[in-house]
């Protein structure tokens, strides 16, 4: 049962004062929100109601009441937060609850990413019982956990677990959520990889050593800009590779089916186009519309062993970024950039990851920047601001005058 708590104000919190004004409710003299302040098994349960009102802060109070009586069933006490069978799948507890009930309508991509981010806390917290889970376990998960992933992985997982704790507050295993006011990772933003033409070209000769097959695909992904989905498609997700009908020669455009199976028509640019005619002439017989152009998923395994060779460090990705460069040189507008890479954005996302230049490139610009102080004035300038003093220096500066509009043709 609820005790109530003594009838007096409270001591300072956060340079606050809490008034009691009922039972079990509290108002703030800072900001004038009400608080709930009771006990349950001898521990004080202290939540803000997050409201001004006083009339709709007793009916949160009422409700939280009703929440925590909840969590004096037998049922409640006994719910762990994971349970795990021998093979390491999680078989029962909140998780196996969450994922039965919230990701069954999700798309199966979104499904597998999620069950595989549960068993990283779901390690963590095992068969504790959600209840007694506090918000140092989390801030000591989160602490360990941003130290082995990226900050965009975190910041998934994080949502993740705060939505798994909102679900066990929603059906009365826990009052609140420890993972509420645990902070996102500040995104950690690092320079894309952008080979400069000279590696391009080295690396090229060192992959036709390995492979042809991923050669091309690699030209390719320089020349289009495409994905490696986009050009190899994925059988495990489903998406479609290239085919020999998506791309139209006498119209010079191809046809592209990127992220969210949303399709884009983009031109077909010169050196790509010159690689399909030499794909296609080395083929045995000619493709039928059907055929894949790239025989190949993912040129990956090649391009690990010919960076290796080489002492680099390139990825697939990184020749998106390479394509995206060489337009930016070229000085191609961000928008039709966007376009032709599937971004729906009008540019934005092109100008903030793609808008560096490569230092090569940068420090060509640099030698257009000729202006300094010491620079001579051209000596055909006249200066026809001076105010003649006397009739010799106003006959000359006539005369000058004259002379420069003769100069000029004006």
């Amino acid at each position: 049962m609820l005790k109530e708590h003594n009838r007096q104000s409270q001591p300072a919190i956060d340079w606050q004062t809490l008034i009691n004004i009922g039972d079990n409710l509290y108002r703030s003299s800072k900001s004038g929100k009400y608080y709930a302040i009771f006990k349950r098994n001898g521990k004080q349960i202290r939540r803000s109601l997050k409201t001004t009102d006083k009339q709709l802060a007793q009916r949160k109070l009422a409700e939280l009441r009703d929440r925590v009586d909840q969590l004096d069933t037998d049922t409640s006490a006994k719910v762990a937060f994971s349970i795990f069978d021998g093979k390491g799948n999680v078989v029962g507890g909140l998780l196996r609850q969450y994922i039965d009930n919230k990701l069954g309508n999700v798309l199966p991509r979104t499904r597998e990413l999620n069950i595989a981010d549960t068993k990283t806390f779901a390690v963590a917290f095992n068969v504790k019982p959600v209840r007694n889970i506090t918000l140092k376990d989390v801030e000591t998960w989160a602490a360990k956990r941003q130290r082995e992933v990226s900050s965009a992985t975190f910041n998934r997982q994080l949502g993740l677990l705060k939505r798994v704790f909102a679900y066990a507050t929603m059906h009365g295993i826990r009052v609140d959520n420890p993972a509420e006011k645990t902070d996102r990772a500040q995104h950690q933003h690092t320079e894309p990889v952008i080979p400069t033409r000279q590696q391009f070209i080295k690396l090229i000769s060192e992959l036709r050593e390995i492979s042809e097959n991923a050669t091309d695909f690699i030209e390719a992904m320089a020349y289009s800009g495409c994905r490696v989905s986009e050009l190899g498609g994925d059988s495990k997700w489903g998406y479609p590779p290239l085919r020999w009908q998506n791309v139209n020669f006498p119209s010079l455009t191809f046809t592209v089916i990127g992220k969210g199976r949303k399709t884009r028509t983009v031109p077909l640019f010169p050196a790509f186009r010159e690689l399909l005619l030499r794909i296609r002439k080395q083929l045995p017989s000619p493709p039928e519309p059907t055929d894949r152009v790239f025989s190949i998923e993912d040129p990956r395994a090649s391009l690990s062993n010919a960076c290796k060779k080489l002492g680099w460090n390139i990825s697939n990705h990184d020749f998106r970024h390479f394509f995206c460069s060489n337009c930016i040189e070229l000085g191609i507008d961000f928008k039709v950039i966007a376009a032709w890479l599937g971004h729906s954005d009008g540019g934005i996302l092109v100008a903030k990851t793609y808008g560096h230049l490569r230092q090569e490139h940068s420090m060509q610009m640099a030698t257009r920047m000729t202006f300094s102080m010491t620079e001579k004035p051209a000596s055909n300038i006249v200066d026809i601001t001076r105010k003649p003093n006397s009739t010799t220096d106003s006959n000359d500066h006539a005369g000058s005058s004259n002379d420069a509009d003769s100069a000029t043709g004006t």
